[in-house]
């Protein structure tokens, strides 16, 4: 009877061990594919996102501007720290241009200023708001460039009147190095501001004297 019993309990002990063991695979195989799905899931994701961010960059990269764009022009005084902001129509020479295209017009613009922007004492030009629908541009003026309507130097050899800028040519005088004393050789190799057409005129008669 004892051994009936024993050859029972060795039977179901196997039967569960197998069933024991079937589960455990079934278990890591299954969790072996969730695993890749859900890895699969972040990829998939990732990539995503990715492509995302890229179509984001594109679209700013592509956004263009128009004729129905608004143009808003800060102008900004250091000396007293006022802002004045202005509504303009989109210059015909901006219409279809992108970000990177008005950034570059700006640099242009600041190594070829109007004469009449470098008498206000314009020193910056920047891009500050980009849209389809809008711009914002600001102009920084330093108005003590302003005082100084001359400057007063050698360009080469010669006593040469720039505008404040020191590097637009306003007249060549006709009055060379080797006339001048050894004082005034120096004090136009430092340069001089000149604050008035008089008072030009009446330097350059001393140097010429």
């Amino acid at each position: 009877m004892k051994h009936i019993y024993l050859k029972t309990f060795l039977l179901i002990s196997s039967y569960l061990l197998l069933m024991t063991g079937s589960f455990y695979l079934s278990y890591r195989n299954a969790y072996k594919d969730y695993s890749k799905r859900i890895e699969k899931q972040y990829v998939n994701n990732k990539q995503d996102t990715k492509n995302n961010d890229s179509i984001a960059v594109n679209r700013i990269s592509e956004t263009i501007l128009k004729r129905k764009t608004d143009l808003y022009l800060e102008s900004y005084k250091m000396d007293t720290g006022e802002t004045t902001v202005e509504k303009l129509p989109l210059p015909s020479r901006l219409v279809g241009m992108r970000r990177m295209d008005v950034e570059h017009y700006l640099k242009n613009y600041m190594e070829d200023i109007p004469l009449d922007e470098k008498e206000k004492g314009l020193i910056a030009y920047e891009l500050t708001y980009f849209s389809e629908g809008r711009i914002i541009l600001k102009k920084t003026y330093e108005n003590s460039l302003q005082n100084h309507a001359y400057y007063l130097t050698f360009d080469k050899q010669e006593v040469t009147v720039f505008y404040p800028d020191q590097k637009t040519i306003y007249s060549h005088t006709g009055i060379f190095k080797d006339t001048l004393t050894k004082d005034e050789i120096k004090e136009l190799k430092q340069g001089i501001h000149i604050s008035n057409e008089e008072t030009l005129y009446s330097v350059l008669e001393s140097y010429s004297s």
